[in-house]
């Protein structure tokens, strides 16, 4: 059985560097929306500093009974797909 959940995530850069310009942070959002989509989260918010960021993502409820831990890891096709 799975949990439907909101979650807010932090990240810094290592040693506190002030890395993430504005090329940075854009690929980092593309990078960020396609794992997002390969794994069935939706992204709701997030904001981008140039030393660390935060995600507040939705993740709806995972398949039970497969793979190990009893999720698949993706978000359950209502399909059956």
């Amino acid at each position: 059985m799975g949990l439907d959940t909101a979650i807010l995530c932090m990240s810094r850069i290592i040693e506190r560097r002030f890395v993430l310009g504005d090329a940075e942070k854009e690929r980092l959002l593309n990078r960020m929306r396609q794992l997002a989509a390969f794994g069935g989260i939706k992204i709701l918010a997030y904001n981008f500093l140039s030393n660390h960021f935060h995600v507040l993502a939705y993740v709806p409820e995972i398949c039970a009974g497969t793979g190990k831990g009893g999720g698949c890891g993706r978000a359950c096709d209502p399909a059956g797909i």
